[in-house]
Order: C-alpha cells, then structure tokens, then sequence
C-alpha cells in the first residue's frame, strides 16, 4: 500500500514534476494562475488547490482547508511584494486619519504592521496621498478586512465538535471568495 509514507512515495518531485489535475478555470483565475505560476510554483499549487478545493462540495472541512491554503498564500505575497524598509516607511504613515480610509481606526491600531506589509505588497508607499476614490484603497481594504480573519478560522474548534457549521462556512467562504478573485 502507497500511503505516502513508505519507500515507494517519492518526496523529491517538485510540483512541476508532479501529474496534477488543473480544475476548470474562467478567464480571471486563469490570469491569478498564470501570475502566481510566474511567482513561484508552491503558490501556484497552493492556489490550484484552493480552486479544486473550492469547486468540491463534498468536503465537509472545506473552509478550513481553503483559510489555510489561503494565508499560505497571503503570507506569500506579502513576503514576496514588500520589503522591510517599504513596510517601516508605511508603518510611519499610517496615522489615525489614514487608517481611517480603510476602517475604523481604533481596531486598525493594533495591525500597523500587518496593513503596512499589504500597502507595501500593492505598492501603495505614499499612504497619506491617497484619495477617497483611489480604487485600491477598495482592495487594500478588502484585503485588510480578510486577511486578520485567517488565525480565527485556521484551526480546528475541537475534535470532539462537529466542522464549522455550513452557514457560517458559506458566510465566511462569501468572503473567503473575494480573496481568491483579487
């Protein structure tokens, strides 16, 4: 029996190697796909992943499953896209008034850091000049907004419950959603 832990499972294949069944995609995934495969091929499997993930409806830990491919991802970027001088330059900017234009202040405070590696990733680098209708302050806020939720939703609520209930699993994939469309 190969269950992936004997002699007979070969770890050495990179993901490229590895015969990979591609879920259907529509133009924009197709595009995400093509840009994160330009990135790197881990983010592109985890990606690909939370496609098929996503188009199963028979995965009753679907949710968690894609929170975690997701801040795979997340992570990923934001490592990728920012630097550690560009996030401390931002990290100076972002006083009351700007964090304002992304949401309430008070709760913002706490994730400077956080907010100031996705502004970073979007290269947003003047924070301060940004305008009311600048479409990405709709993005970065999205992004904002979803990103925090992962820890929350990554693990398990105890193995003596049951998953995350369906309802709250499609409220939370609604937004999950939006993620995996940017």
């Amino acid at each position: 029996m190969n269950d992936g832990f004997d002699d007979e499972q070969d770890s050495s294949l990179v993901p490229s190697q590895v015969t990979m069944s591609v879920p259907k995609l529509n133009a924009r995934q197709r595009a995400i796909y093509q840009g994160l495969k330009d990135i790197g091929e881990e983010i592109e499997a985890f990606y690909l992943d939370g496609l098929k993930i996503l188009q199963d409806d028979n995965l009753q830990t679907a949710a968690y499953l894609l929170v975690h491919i997701a801040r795979e991802i997340d992570g990923g970027l934001r490592d990728i896209l920012s630097s550690d001088e560009g996030k401390k330059n931002i990290q100076k900017q972002l006083t009351t008034e700007v964090l304002a234009k992304f949401g309430d202040p008070n709760e913002l405070k706490e994730r400077r850091g956080h907010i100031a590696s996705i502004l970073a990733a979007l290269g947003i680098e003047d924070v301060g000049t940004l305008l009311p209708d600048d479409v990405r302050i709709n993005f970065a806020t999205r992004w904002i907004n979803v990103s925090p939720q992962f820890p929350r939703f990554v693990h398990r609520r105890g193995v003596w419950k049951s998953p995350v209930p369906e309802k709250k699993s499609r409220i939370f994939g609604m937004n999950l959603r939006v993620y995996w469309k940017f």
